[in-house]
């Protein structure tokens, strides 16, 4: 049940995804670009989650900003920030599960649940 509430512990990134992570140092914008299901969201979802909480692991060699920050997630849908960033960010299920994401439960204080219009 820990790791299951504690994902970002478990994160290794694949050589590709490290690359990623480390190119940020020195460019402000990088894609990432692979075969579906291997990997590119929850590479996404975990450095979304290094800079919101400013806890970098002791491999991280791409970009560190000196606090936490602010930032917004997009997609080309509702159902895409839905389905994917939210889910890899915060669990999946619904407001019972959150914190089974990349967000470990004891450092969400707060959330709103989004609805489609």
């Amino acid at each position: 049940m820990a790791l299951r509430r504690n994902k970002i512990r478990t994160y290794e990134p694949y050589p590709k995804q490290l690359l990623y992570h480390e190119l940020g140092a020195s460019f402000r914008e990088r894609c990432l670009l692979a075969a579906n299901q291997s990997g590119k969201s929850l590479c996404a979802s975990a450095e979304i989650y290094f800079h919101l909480s400013g806890k970098y692991p002791n491999w991280w060699k791409g970009r560190r900003f000196p606090g936490p920050v602010s930032c917004w997630i997009s997609n080309s849908s509702f159902e895409q920030v839905r389905d994917n960033g939210q889910r890899l960010l915060l669990g999946e299920g619904g407001q019972e599960v959150f914190g089974t994401g990349i967000i470990p439960k004891r450092e969400i204080l707060d959330y709103t649940m989004s609805r489609s219009t």
